[in-house]
């Protein structure tokens, strides 16, 4: 069972990350939680281990939206990590673009991340990507675009 504290604060620094965006700001405020050996699974990306995997992930997802934020909408915690429903938006191709979806975050007794698997349909962003013609070029440049990558 990891201490009421130590998950209080992880949810802090994952909604202080998320509100500031920014793949700088994604990076610093989750540096100390990500171990060497941290996995982070999510939709149209292959599982990502460590915190060189995750900095190259946030440069490719603020490629495709630099101005990337999310808000946390409710957490819950349960025996070893966090739920965290959560809401992002931005700019894509020029437009507004947003989606809803929820991270389960299994946490070492120090708040670090052992697993981060994100649960969202991914089928409103690649469509949104697809009706704007605007979005290919960030598309495309942020690697994204490539299934598995």
């Amino acid at each position: 069972m990891i201490a009421a504290r130590v998950v209080e604060d992880f949810v802090d620094r994952f909604a202080r990350a998320w509100a500031h965006g920014g793949s700088a700001a994604m990076l610093t405020e989750f540096a100390p939680a990500v171990r060497p050996d941290s996995r982070f699974v999510q939709p149209l990306e292959k599982a990502l281990v460590g915190p060189d995997d995750l900095r190259a992930f946030f440069g490719r997802v603020y490629t495709l939206i630099p101005d990337l934020r999310g808000r946390v909408v409710r957490w819950a915690a349960h025996d070893d990590g966090v739920m965290i429903e959560l809401e992002l938006y931005g700019t894509l191709g020029g437009r507004p673009v947003r989606w809803s979806g929820c991270d389960r975050i299994l946490l070492d007794a120090e708040g670090r991340i052992v697993e981060r698997r994100a649960y969202f349909d991914p089928s409103p962003l690649v469509l949104t990507v697809l009706r704007r013609p605007r979005a290919w070029r960030s598309w495309w440049a942020s690697g994204l675009a490539v299934p598995g990558r």
